[in-house]
């Protein structure tokens, strides 16, 4: 055990966690995906995000790394196969995957999240919108902050 608490892990084995988790949250996305169309709308729980808590409360941030994968494999299926008439790019797809929620903004800004909203509303803040909520690039938040 080193000093923070975790087991050793050798480099084969982290990758091997590492893609069993991005295939787990995808798996978990997935199925909630379907089973909320099924029933005609979307499900507020997030089966996969507590997967992805419980394993990086479990293994370390060193499985970071599979939720990111887990997150941009179901956004590329999601927005070609489920959603295929939006026109997001892989590259856009990244950055979704990368975003920042309006959540974070606000925490990072110091306010609430409903001044974060007018903001976007008024057009001082480019954020994109998917679903019902909202996802903002760091370059945006920056370009907003330097105005």
């Amino acid at each position: 055990m080193d000093r923070y608490g975790r087991y050793p892990m050798t480099t084969l084995k982290q990758m091997v966690y590492t893609l069993l988790l991005a295939g787990m949250y995808f798996g978990a996305s997935w199925s909630i995906t379907h089973l909320g169309r099924d029933i005609g709308f979307a499900l507020a729980i997030s089966p996969a995000a507590g997967i992805a808590l419980g394993a990086l409360l479990c293994y370390g941030v060193r499985l970071w790394p599979g939720v990111w994968l887990g997150a941009f494999g179901f956004n590329l299926y999601f927005f070609n196969y489920i959603t295929p008439l939006t026109d997001t790019t892989v590259f856009q797809e990244i950055l979704i995957a990368s975003g920042l929620g309006l959540a974070q903004v606000a925490q990072a800004l110091g306010v609430s999240e409903a001044d974060v909203m007018s903001v976007i509303e008024s057009g001082e803040l480019k954020a994109k919108k998917i679903g019902s909520s909202f996802r903002i690039k760091r370059s945006a938040v920056d370009a907003y902050l330097a105005d």
